[in-house]
């Protein structure tokens, strides 16, 4: 069972939840109460926040930049970008009832994973 729960970022210019196809939506069998949403955020000028509502409850946690860049000995700009280009495509152009699913195909283009 999972809870009603949604997920919003702001502080953020161009930011996308990841959903895996295929994946479960129960998440992790063994912590039923426990959901993991990976997301991706491209550009910001400032550090995201992770807005959570549940019902009538809502809360904000500021995202460190810990979180927003791969480890590495890198230090964390401060502007987070990297300059990659994003276009999304829709698979398919019409949605049926049945499976009210929109599938997105996003292009990325700009400095390779490992140039960071």
């Amino acid at each position: 069972m999972l809870l009603p729960v949604s997920y919003r970022l702001s502080n953020t210019r161009l930011a996308f939840f990841l959903k895996e196809l295929g994946a479960s939506p129960a998440g992790n069998g063994s912590a039923p109460l426990q959901r993991s949403e990976p997301f991706v955020v491209f550009q910001t000028k400032e550090l995201p926040v992770l807005n959570v509502t549940l019902g009538p409850f809502s809360t904000g946690l500021v995202l460190p930049k810990e979180h927003l860049q791969p480890s590495s000995t890198l230090e964390v700009p401060d502007r987070l970008t990297v300059n990659w280009k994003v276009r999304a495509f829709i698979v398919q152009p019409r949605l049926v009832a049945s499976q009210p699913v929109v599938q997105v195909l996003f292009y990325v283009a700009g400095r390779g994973w490992g140039d960071f």
